[in-house]
């Protein structure tokens, strides 16, 4: 099967829409993905406790994103800083 974007005339749009990575797992993936420095994700996307912004757990890091910002990595003693 093939999926296609139909709304733009030579269909170039980067994605289909609901299948675009969000800012965390482009940032995730600029990083090396699964076998970069954060590791693998432990879980997926959930909210920051004061609502603003995302972000995503991973083995050895956070990925943090608000609309404001993008994302941004956060590993390492930084982290274990603000642990």
């Amino acid at each position: 099967a093939s999926a296609t974007d139909n709304r733009t005339h030579d269909h170039s749009a980067d994605c289909l829409p609901g299948q675009c990575a969000g800012d965390i797992a482009e940032r995730h993936s600029i990083l090396g993905g699964a076998t970069g420095i954060l590791g693998r994700a432990l879980h997926g996307e959930r909210t920051t406790p004061d609502g603003v912004g995302r972000y995503v757990e991973y083995e050895r890091g956070l990925i943090y994103s608000t609309a404001g910002t993008g994302a941004w990595a956060v590993w390492g003693a930084i982290r274990d800083r603000y642990a």
